[in-house]
């Protein structure tokens, strides 16, 4: 089936989806009770929205040096996340989204803070609420484990999280690392 822009899905009790980007290594694994929809696809970028549910990313490539956008993005309630090529799970509800590194850095930040971003790099997590982010933590492997098998963005529950971060400082700190690019 193919999928266009501002098109939706929803997924079932106990069904899952795989969704494959034409022409671009980038496959997106939606878990049951996920509602995903379709954005802007581009050669250069691609852009999602989760709105609830979980699901597992894979965007594959090399990494590139920094550039002005990122090569994937995804927009759920609570979040904004970036991804230039990386394996990673997100769960996403009404009132808060988490993110799971598997392997490589994503950038997350909060609908209300966007410039006040984060990274977390493989095996770390964080939760963004609308008006608050906390730092990256690594996350041991029993639980990332449980994370990437789990049917449901609940599992995110168990992990223990940083501390919320203070958004003007982190908004100062990569502001200053833009212009050391």
């Amino acid at each position: 089936m193919v999928l266009h822009a501002k098109d939706r899905v929803q997924t079932g009790k106990n069904t899952s989806v795989k969704i494959r980007i034409m022409g671009k290594p980038e496959l997106i694994e939606l878990s049951s009770r996920s509602f995903f929809r379709m954005g802007k696809i581009t050669r250069q970028t691609s852009s999602i929205s989760l709105l609830t549910g979980k699901a597992r990313f894979k965007i594959q490539g090399k990494l590139k040096k920094r550039t002005k956008k990122n090569r994937f993005q995804i927009r759920t309630v609570t979040a904004l996340i970036g991804v230039r090529g990386t394996d990673f799970v997100c769960g996403a509800s009404n009132t808060q989204t988490s993110c799971l590194s598997i392997s490589g850095p994503i950038t997350m930040a909060s609908v209300s803070m966007p410039k006040a971003w984060v990274e977390l790099n493989t095996n770390q997590a964080t939760t963004a609420l609308k008006d608050s982010l906390t730092t990256p933590k690594v996350v041991p492997s029993n639980m990332r484990k449980q994370i990437v098998s789990a049917d449901s963005p609940q599992v995110f529950g168990k992990v223990k999280y940083g501390e919320a971060i203070d958004p003007e400082e982190v908004r100062k700190q990569n502001e200053k690392k833009k212009k050391e690019e």
